[in-house]
Protein backbone atom coordinates (compact mmCIF):
# COMPACT_ATOMS: atom_id res chain seq x y z
CA UNK A 1 0.00 0.00 0.00
CA UNK A 2 1.16 3.53 -0.75
CA UNK A 3 -0.73 6.46 0.72
CA UNK A 4 -0.22 10.15 0.05
CA UNK A 5 -1.65 13.02 2.04
CA UNK A 6 -1.61 16.74 1.26
CA UNK A 7 -2.01 18.78 4.45
CA UNK A 8 -3.02 22.40 4.05
CA UNK A 9 -0.71 25.12 5.25
CA UNK A 10 2.66 23.40 5.65
CA UNK A 11 4.31 25.71 3.08
CA UNK A 12 2.76 28.87 4.49
CA UNK A 13 5.31 30.66 6.70
CA UNK A 14 2.49 32.61 8.35
CA UNK A 15 1.12 29.42 9.94
CA UNK A 16 3.87 28.33 12.28
CA UNK A 17 1.94 25.46 13.85
CA UNK A 18 1.46 23.72 10.50
CA UNK A 19 4.98 24.31 9.22
CA UNK A 20 6.16 21.37 11.35
CA UNK A 21 5.26 17.71 11.10
CA UNK A 22 5.38 15.25 14.00
CA UNK A 23 5.39 11.45 14.06
CA UNK A 24 4.36 9.77 17.33
CA UNK A 25 5.01 6.10 18.16
CA UNK A 26 2.42 4.69 20.59
CA UNK A 27 2.45 1.36 22.41
CA UNK A 28 -0.64 0.51 24.45
CA UNK A 29 -1.02 -2.37 26.93
CA UNK A 30 -3.28 -4.95 25.31
CA UNK A 31 -3.62 -2.99 22.06
CA UNK A 32 -1.83 -2.69 18.75
CA UNK A 33 1.17 -0.41 18.48
CA UNK A 34 0.75 2.41 16.00
CA UNK A 35 2.42 5.50 14.58
CA UNK A 36 0.41 8.65 13.95
CA UNK A 37 1.21 11.93 12.24
CA UNK A 38 0.01 15.48 12.89
CA UNK A 39 0.90 19.10 13.45
CA UNK A 40 2.21 20.32 16.83
CA UNK A 41 -0.52 21.14 19.33
CA UNK A 42 -3.07 18.69 17.93
CA UNK A 43 -4.82 16.55 20.56
CA UNK A 44 -5.49 12.84 19.89
CA UNK A 45 -5.12 11.04 16.54
CA UNK A 46 -6.07 12.02 12.98
CA UNK A 47 -3.76 9.95 10.72
CA UNK A 48 -1.84 6.80 11.53
CA UNK A 49 -0.87 3.21 10.75
CA UNK A 50 -0.77 0.31 13.19
CA UNK A 51 1.42 -2.79 13.45
CA UNK A 52 -1.04 -4.76 11.30
CA UNK A 53 -0.61 -2.36 8.38
CA UNK A 54 -3.99 -0.70 8.93
CA UNK A 55 -3.96 2.95 7.81
CA UNK A 56 -6.57 5.40 9.12
CA UNK A 57 -6.72 9.05 8.02
CA UNK A 58 -9.23 11.80 8.77
CA UNK A 59 -10.28 14.88 6.79
CA UNK A 60 -12.66 17.57 7.95
CA UNK A 61 -16.08 17.30 6.33
CA UNK A 62 -19.55 18.83 6.57
CA UNK A 63 -22.70 18.19 8.55
CA UNK A 64 -26.26 19.45 8.70
CA UNK A 65 -26.30 23.10 9.73
CA UNK A 66 -29.71 22.86 11.40
CA UNK A 67 -31.19 20.38 13.83
CA UNK A 68 -30.79 19.19 17.40
CA UNK A 69 -27.31 19.02 18.88
CA UNK A 70 -25.83 15.54 19.10
CA UNK A 71 -25.78 14.10 22.61
CA UNK A 72 -23.16 11.66 23.91
CA UNK A 73 -20.85 12.55 21.01
CA UNK A 74 -17.24 11.39 21.22
CA UNK A 75 -14.37 13.52 19.84
CA UNK A 76 -13.53 11.80 16.59
CA UNK A 77 -9.79 11.80 17.26
CA UNK A 78 -10.51 9.35 20.08
CA UNK A 79 -12.48 7.13 17.71
CA UNK A 80 -9.55 7.08 15.26
CA UNK A 81 -7.21 6.16 18.12
CA UNK A 82 -9.47 3.25 19.07
CA UNK A 83 -9.63 2.05 15.45
CA UNK A 84 -5.83 1.89 15.27
CA UNK A 85 -5.40 0.31 18.70
CA UNK A 86 -8.16 -2.30 18.46
CA UNK A 87 -8.57 -3.32 14.82
CA UNK A 88 -6.53 -5.67 12.64
CA UNK A 89 -8.54 -5.19 9.42
CA UNK A 90 -10.51 -2.62 7.46
CA UNK A 91 -13.74 -4.50 8.18
CA UNK A 92 -12.92 -4.53 11.89
CA UNK A 93 -13.09 -0.74 12.10
CA UNK A 94 -16.78 -0.55 11.23
CA UNK A 95 -18.18 -1.79 14.57
CA UNK A 96 -15.75 0.51 16.41
CA UNK A 97 -17.10 3.52 14.52
CA UNK A 98 -20.67 2.42 15.29
CA UNK A 99 -19.80 1.99 18.97
CA UNK A 100 -19.07 5.71 19.31
CA UNK A 101 -22.15 7.00 17.44
CA UNK A 102 -24.13 9.77 19.11
CA UNK A 103 -27.86 9.71 19.81
CA UNK A 104 -28.44 11.30 16.37
CA UNK A 105 -26.89 8.28 14.61
CA UNK A 106 -23.55 9.62 13.37
CA UNK A 107 -20.13 9.34 14.98
CA UNK A 108 -18.47 12.56 13.78
CA UNK A 109 -20.99 15.21 14.80
CA UNK A 110 -19.14 18.09 13.11
CA UNK A 111 -18.63 16.15 9.89
CA UNK A 112 -15.53 14.29 8.71
CA UNK A 113 -14.39 12.01 5.90
CA UNK A 114 -12.21 9.10 6.95
CA UNK A 115 -10.01 6.82 4.89
CA UNK A 116 -9.37 3.26 6.11
CA UNK A 117 -6.99 1.08 4.07
CA UNK A 118 -4.75 -1.95 4.40
CA UNK A 119 -2.41 -3.83 2.07
CA UNK A 120 -3.60 -7.33 2.97
CA UNK A 121 -4.58 -9.49 0.03
CA UNK A 122 -5.60 -12.33 2.36
CA UNK A 123 -8.32 -10.23 4.02
CA UNK A 124 -11.91 -10.55 2.84
CA UNK A 125 -13.79 -7.52 1.57
CA UNK A 126 -12.46 -4.19 0.34
CA UNK A 127 -8.88 -3.22 1.18
CA UNK A 128 -9.88 0.45 1.30
CA UNK A 129 -13.05 2.25 2.39
CA UNK A 130 -14.07 5.85 2.92
CA UNK A 131 -16.33 6.73 5.84
CA UNK A 132 -18.48 9.84 5.46
CA UNK A 133 -19.68 10.64 8.96
CA UNK A 134 -21.84 13.50 10.19
CA UNK A 135 -24.28 14.17 13.01
CA UNK A 136 -26.96 11.85 11.67
CA UNK A 137 -25.29 9.07 9.68
CA UNK A 138 -22.22 6.94 9.03
CA UNK A 139 -21.93 6.00 5.34
CA UNK A 140 -19.21 3.85 3.80
CA UNK A 141 -18.08 3.73 0.17
CA UNK A 142 -15.68 1.37 -1.61
CA UNK A 143 -13.28 1.88 -4.55
CA UNK A 144 -15.06 2.49 -7.85
CA UNK A 145 -18.36 3.65 -6.37
CA UNK A 146 -17.58 7.29 -7.19
CA UNK A 147 -14.94 8.74 -9.46
CA UNK A 148 -12.13 8.06 -10.00
CA UNK A 149 -13.49 4.75 -11.27
CA UNK A 150 -10.45 2.72 -10.30
CA UNK A 151 -10.47 -0.56 -8.38
CA UNK A 152 -7.01 -0.38 -6.77
CA UNK A 153 -7.30 2.99 -5.11
CA UNK A 154 -9.73 5.45 -3.57
CA UNK A 155 -9.84 9.23 -3.03
CA UNK A 156 -11.16 11.37 -0.22
CA UNK A 157 -11.15 15.10 0.44
CA UNK A 158 -13.26 17.59 2.40
CA UNK A 159 -16.60 17.24 0.61
CA UNK A 160 -19.00 14.30 0.52
CA UNK A 161 -20.42 12.00 -2.16
CA UNK A 162 -23.03 10.18 -0.02
CA UNK A 163 -24.04 12.21 3.02
CA UNK A 164 -25.66 15.49 2.06
CA UNK A 165 -25.05 14.80 -1.64
CA UNK A 166 -27.57 15.10 -4.48
CA UNK A 167 -26.61 14.17 -8.06
CA UNK A 168 -28.88 16.97 -9.30
CA UNK A 169 -26.67 19.50 -7.46
CA UNK A 170 -23.20 17.92 -7.54
CA UNK A 171 -21.42 21.10 -6.40
CA UNK A 172 -23.35 21.22 -3.12
CA UNK A 173 -23.35 19.37 0.19
CA UNK A 174 -26.37 19.70 2.48
CA UNK A 175 -27.77 22.35 0.13
CA UNK A 176 -24.74 24.62 0.41
CA UNK A 177 -21.98 25.31 -2.14
CA UNK A 178 -18.82 23.25 -1.57
CA UNK A 179 -15.84 25.58 -1.37
CA UNK A 180 -13.79 25.80 -4.55
CA UNK A 181 -10.45 24.44 -3.36
CA UNK A 182 -11.93 21.10 -2.29
CA UNK A 183 -13.80 20.77 -5.60
CA UNK A 184 -10.73 21.77 -7.62
CA UNK A 185 -8.38 19.36 -5.86
CA UNK A 186 -10.70 16.41 -6.22
CA UNK A 187 -11.39 17.15 -9.89
CA UNK A 188 -7.70 17.58 -10.75
CA UNK A 189 -6.54 14.43 -8.98
CA UNK A 190 -9.55 12.41 -10.13
CA UNK A 191 -8.61 13.12 -13.75
CA UNK A 192 -4.95 12.32 -13.13
CA UNK A 193 -5.77 9.08 -11.29
CA UNK A 194 -8.09 8.02 -14.12
CA UNK A 195 -5.33 8.78 -16.63
CA UNK A 196 -2.86 6.65 -14.67
CA UNK A 197 -5.38 3.80 -14.58
CA UNK A 198 -6.09 4.03 -18.32
CA UNK A 199 -2.68 4.78 -19.78
CA UNK A 200 0.03 4.65 -17.15
CA UNK A 201 1.64 2.29 -14.65
CA UNK A 202 0.03 1.40 -11.30
CA UNK A 203 0.20 4.28 -8.86
CA UNK A 204 3.58 4.12 -7.13
CA UNK A 205 5.80 6.61 -5.35
CA UNK A 206 6.52 8.76 -8.41
CA UNK A 207 2.86 8.85 -9.43
CA UNK A 208 1.89 9.75 -5.87
CA UNK A 209 4.36 12.63 -5.96
CA UNK A 210 2.68 13.94 -9.10
CA UNK A 211 -0.73 13.73 -7.46
CA UNK A 212 0.46 15.57 -4.36
CA UNK A 213 2.23 18.21 -6.44
CA UNK A 214 -0.94 18.86 -8.41
CA UNK A 215 -2.63 19.51 -5.05
CA UNK A 216 0.11 21.88 -3.92
CA UNK A 217 -0.35 24.25 -6.85
CA UNK A 218 -3.25 25.98 -5.13
CA UNK A 219 -4.34 26.70 -1.58
CA UNK A 220 -7.00 24.51 -0.09
CA UNK A 221 -8.29 21.37 1.44
CA UNK A 222 -6.78 18.34 3.00
CA UNK A 223 -6.71 15.59 0.43
CA UNK A 224 -5.83 11.91 0.39
CA UNK A 225 -5.13 9.57 -2.52
CA UNK A 226 -4.07 6.01 -1.72
CA UNK A 227 -3.02 3.38 -4.22
CA UNK A 228 -1.90 -0.21 -3.81
CA UNK A 229 1.61 -1.64 -3.94
CA UNK A 230 3.32 -4.50 -2.15
CA UNK A 231 5.63 -2.19 -0.17
CA UNK A 232 5.11 -1.38 3.51
CA UNK A 233 7.44 1.53 4.17
CA UNK A 234 6.94 4.85 5.88
CA UNK A 235 8.80 7.70 4.22
CA UNK A 236 8.07 11.27 3.17
CA UNK A 237 7.46 11.80 -0.53
CA UNK A 238 8.97 15.28 -0.50
CA UNK A 239 12.61 15.69 -1.51
CA UNK A 240 12.83 18.83 0.58
CA UNK A 241 12.51 21.26 -2.29
CA UNK A 242 9.59 23.72 -2.36
CA UNK A 243 6.79 22.98 -4.78
CA UNK A 244 5.86 25.74 -7.22
CA UNK A 245 2.50 27.30 -6.45
CA UNK A 246 0.20 29.17 -8.74
CA UNK A 247 -1.82 32.06 -7.42
CA UNK A 248 -4.97 33.69 -8.70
Amino acid sequence: MIAGRKMDGENDVRKVTVSHFLAHAVTLPGGASFVHFMWPGFVSVASGVNQHGLWVMMNDGSSLSAGPAAQHATPFGWTVRQMLARSRTVAGTRPIVAEFASDQGGTCSGGCNLLVAQADRSASGAQALVLESDRSANSWRAPGEVEPLITRGIMVTNHEFINGYDQRSPLENYGEQVYFSSLWRYEADKNLANAFAEYGPPIGTEEMKRLLQSDARNHGAQHHVPGSTCARRLRPCSDGRPVARRRG
